[in-house]
């Protein structure tokens, strides 16, 4: 025996260990290791022979490294090697021994141990959930917990550095914990917890506010067109996603469309203000088809114009064909020149033309919705009577008319492509990264298909789910459709909450609540008992409250008698 760590008996080691053994795994002797069970309690364990390991000990706190956390239930012996053998009321008899100065436990199948060797025969098979409990003198309690068929060892402890077992239940997820006869139990849990054999487990799909309640599809009572379920905050079995063309409503999933566009009562109307139309789409997404005068697309939205981003988003007015001039500006798409410099002659007030100019040269101006050729003739710039076509622009290096009608649309390759200033740009990429796509007809992306843990967003792939409001958590949970009366939100990890709400509603807890005289404006302020004393004078009956303005400004009323209504802030 090399190693350092082994003060057992080879043969001590192996009675202890190699009955409890399942399937052998590689590990070299007094080797440690730590695992976090689904409540975030270590699960320690060492290896007591080569490929060997011991029984695991639950170290009633999580794992820091291969080892137990401070504060561990696990007891400090002194006597490294050292065996012992207890047996409780029923005649169950298991063995202690110390090993790295951890109090390890194995349970005796045919109830016989010797402080020689341990176990006779260590019992290796249990019932899933079975357990039982033996009393450990000036120690505590020893709790044997089948789970996964193997017996684990849970400690709870009398003494620990001198302190009382009131004083170390401090149970991991619990917001309350009791010391039971000797034994730490959760009396009750943290936000996302529930109770479980006196234990604090996670709340999930599998465990929903309950171990017994799983969440299925089946479970819900409206399950067409969903996809995946949750077990919300409230513990409840909730649609988590809808199939493509659906969204969230309460407890189903309705289709988008112009009236319910990525959510109930969301209509289409309301996605860009520089839009003069728009269209809904299977993502529930409502984009813009055409912009306002004076708004041009980019990105697959309605970019206004301005000096730097004139009738497209890459056409500054201070760069070519724009050149020569010394006080651009733009206006209705064009860009305006007042004066140009010395080499440059001013032209329709849009250009500043060379002045020295080669002959029979020819360039293509715009001018408030007409394209008109100039020729240079004797050094000078003469305007042609062959105009561009309707509606179509001079290419911008001012050579030749546009190749295509302004705000016109078509599929190049799998690009939907606009037509701006003469010159088709793209609108979209209908073969996205992170996805794939095409592009029919003219210019409409279809089948737009997003790789796993991404969501279509304006033709793009996403994965911000966590903080996306448009798939708050899932593809499609748009959050102004989850969050009933709000006017603004956010997706805070992947769950949608109310930042301000609708007239009528004030915000509570992620939600909006309904204004009313118990929750006037905010949750808890009474109507008549608003501010510094009382809302409404004492000879006044039937106060109201009138929620709140677009300004979060709250509004209340004291009926009079006999007169009519007045503002309570008359009497503040």
């Amino acid at each position: 025996m090399k190693s350092k760590h082994i003060l057992l008996p080879l043969s001590i080691i192996l009675t202890i260990a190699g009955c409890s053994l399942k399937e052998p795994s590689e590990c070299y002797i007094g080797q440690e290791k730590c695992l976090n069970d689904s409540l975030n309690i270590g699960l320690y364990q060492v290896c007591l022979d080569t490929g060997i390991w011991s029984s695991p000990v639950s170290c009633g706190v999580s794992c820091e490294g291969q080892k137990c956390g401070e504060n561990k239930s696990i007891p400090n012996c002194d006597e490294e090697g050292k065996i012992k053998c207890l047996s409780n009321n029923e005649g169950i008899v298991v063995s202690l021994y110390c090993y790295n100065m951890n109090l390890l436990a194995e349970l005796c199948s045919t109830n016989q141990c010797s402080v020689e060797k341990g176990c006779l025969e260590a019992q290796t098979q249990c019932k899933e959930g079975e357990n039982l409990s033996i009393t450990i003198e000036e120690t505590g309690t020893l709790n044997l917990v089948c789970t996964n068929q193997q017996w684990i060892s849970h400690y709870s402890l009398n003494i620990h550095n001198n302190d009382t077992c009131e004083q170390e239940c401090n149970l991991p997820n619990a917001l309350e914990s009791i010391c039971d006869n000797g034994v730490c139990k959760a009396k009750s849990c943290e936000d996302g917890y529930h109770l479980y054999q006196d234990l604090c487990e996670k709340d999930d799909i599998d465990h929903c506010g309950n171990h017994d309640v799983q969440c299925t599809l089946e479970n819900l009572p409206n399950n067409e067109n969903v996809l995946d379920v949750k077990c919300s905050k409230n513990k409840e079995c909730m649609i988590k996603t809808c199939a493509l063309g659906y969204h969230i409503n309460k407890d189903k999933c309705e289709a988008n469309d112009m009236k319910n566009c990525g959510g109930h009562e969301l209509k289409c109307d309301r996605y860009d203000i520089n839009a003069t139309d728009a269209e809904c789409t299977r993502e529930g997404q409502c984009l813009p088809k055409s912009c306002v005068e004076c708004a041009h697309f980019y990105q697959g939205l309605c970019e206004l114009d301005d000096d730097d981003h004139c009738g497209a988003h890459d056409l500054a007015c201070n760069s070519k064909p724009y050149s020569g001039g010394t006080d651009y500006y733009c206006g209705n798409i064009y860009c305006y020149t007042s004066s140009c410099d010395n080499s440059h002659t001013h032209i329709s007030s849009h250009y500043c033309l060379e002045k020295e100019c080669t002959e029979n040269a020819e360039k293509c101006l715009d001018y408030h919705g007409t394209s008109t050729v100039y020729k240079c003739i004797n050094n000078e710039w003469i305007r042609q009577q062959d105009n561009c076509p309707n509606d179509y622009s001079c290419r911008r290096d001012l050579s030749q008319c546009g190749e295509c009608k302004n705000g016109s649309l078509r599929c190049s390759g799998t690009e939907s492509q606009v037509c701006e200033q003469g010159i088709w740009k793209t609108r979209y990429d209908c073969n996205p990264q992170n996805g794939s796509g095409t592009c029919t007809g003219e210019g409409i992306c279809e089948n737009i298909q997003c790789h796993e843990g991404y969501c279509v967003d304006n033709y793009r792939c996403v994965n911000n789910l966590d903080s996306n409001i448009y798939h708050c958590g899932g593809c499609g949970n748009n959050c102004f459709g989850i969050v009933e009366h709000s006017k603004e939100v956010q997706c805070v990890e992947s769950e949608c909450r109310a930042l301000s709400c609708k007239h009528g509603y004030h915000e509570y807890e992620g939600l909006c609540e309904e204004d009313t005289l118990e929750n006037c404006g905010g949750h808890g302020i009474v109507c008549n008992q608003y501010k510094h004393n009382v809302c409404c004078p004492a000879w006044t009956t039937n106060a109201s409250c009138l929620g709140s303005d677009d300004d979060e400004v709250f509004f209340y009323s004291c009926e009079m008698e006999p007169w009519s209504d007045l503002p309570c802030t008359t009497f503040l």
